[in-house]
Order: structure tokens, then sequence, then C-alpha cells
């Protein structure tokens, strides 16, 4: 079985849209739960990724600096571009929610939908 849970903080949030359908890619940065050897705490950032109504309904009401807990399947992916082959990862969301209990009118209206795209890692 191939599942994740992850709870952190939606960083970014990208909709666009494939042969009609709605696809929405969102940043979630999740803390770690111990300090690291400077002092800070870490951090991960996990790419997202919802399809359909859920998407659609995402790309409505959620907004960034949020908390969001996600349920989903865990992918590990490469592609190829002019000969660096780059390394990448995301979670498909079978299940996102806000853990915050902010309401719509409480939230920032700034921080609405962004067009940021998610990085990987690259080598050579």
């Amino acid at each position: 079985m191939n599942q994740i849970v992850i709870n952190g903080k939606c960083t970014n949030i990208f909709a666009l849209e494939n042969n009609g359908k709605k696809i929405v890619n969102l940043g979630v940065l999740v803390q770690r739960n111990y300090k690291e050897q400077d002092g800070n705490i870490g951090a991960d950032f996990f790419n997202v990724t919802v399809f359909g109504k859920k998407a659609e309904f995402i790309e409505k009401y959620f907004q960034k600096n949020r908390m969001v807990s996600v349920l989903g399947e865990f992918q590990n992916y490469k592609y190829v571009k002019e000969d660096i082959t780059y390394y990448c990862s995301k979670i498909i969301a079978e299940e996102i929610n806000y853990t915050d209990w902010k309401t719509i009118n409480e939230a920032d209206p700034s921080t609405k939908t962004t067009s940021k795209k998610s990085t990987c890692k690259a080598t050579t």
C-alpha cells in the first residue's frame, strides 16, 4: 500500500486545465520534529497534485499560509531535458482539508491562487 499523510502550511497554489479537466498543484511546507545543528527547525517541501472537482474546490477556496492535511499516494518520477536528468516527487491527493480554524473571511485575500511552479532536483 502506498499512502502518505502530511500536515503543513500551504505555500503556493497553481491551477491549470488539461482537456477541460481542472488540475491544481500546491506546495506544502512540513516542519520537522527536531532542531538541526544550527539550532533551527528544519522543514520539508512537498508538491501535491489534485484533480477534478476537488481541484476546482481548492482553486476557489484554498489560500496560502493556511494549515492543511493531505492524504494521498506518494510518487517519484524523472525526466530528461537538455541532457540533464531531473528527479522529482509528488503526492497525488485523495483527501485534502484545512486544519486551522480561520474562516474564509478572516484569511488574507492577497494570499489567493498564485502561478508559482514546482521545482525538482537535477543531476547531470
